[in-house]
């Protein structure tokens, strides 16, 4: 399972220590609270699955959104204003100053749940095929024929997979295989 971090950019405190509350309540690690939106280069640095920002940030989220959506970076704006944004397409969710605690809880929820079903995405495209095939009940040797691999590449892509995955038995990697669609 992913760890589950964030970045909480506003310069608020009571909106910093509200939001740091509430993620702590549902164990996710906050590992920077910032008054303004950084630079290029902290921007790059991020690593976070979750960025919270300000929507008055807007512009300069906008200009690195290519890279933060690349590393797979979930942005949740936030929109304490009194006349909300009108336009939030870039963010892949907004909490507005109208939601109560429960909305931001299930807004935050919704995207904690994205990232553990999404954990198939930490591994390659390649070792999502053999997982693939390994699920359907082929052999080592099967596999290599198919993909026209040695049978060596094979087990050193399965092993790859058990490592990043944590599923070490055949009948887990299907049943992993099969609760996040890599097979029907």
């Amino acid at each position: 399972m992913p760890v589950k971090s964030c970045i909480i950019i506003h310069q608020s405190p009571v909106i910093q220590n509200g939001l740091n509350s509430i993620l702590q309540s549902l164990k996710v690690e906050v590992r920077g609270i910032l008054p303004i939106c950084p630079d290029s280069k902290i921007i790059r640095a991020w690593v976070e699955f979750i960025v919270f920002v300000d929507v008055k940030y807007q512009d300069i989220i906008q200009e690195h959104l290519r890279y933060l959506k690349r590393e797979k970076s979930i942005i949740i704006g936030l929109d304490f204003s009194e006349s909300p944004l009108v336009n939030t397409t870039h963010f892949d969710e907004v909490i507005f100053k109208s939601d109560n605690q429960g909305d931001i809880l299930s807004k935050i929820k919704r995207h904690l749940s994205s990232i553990e079903a999404g954990s198939s995405n930490k591994i390659s495209s390649r070792e999502r095929e053999i997982l693939k095939l390994v699920a359907s009940g082929n052999s080592n040797k099967q596999i290599a024929a198919k993909l026209f691999i040695s049978i060596h590449t094979v087990i050193t892509h399965r092993k790859n997979i058990t490592m990043k995955l944590g599923v070490k038995s055949i009948s887990g990697l299907t049943l992993y295989a099969i609760i996040n669609n890599i097979v029907d």
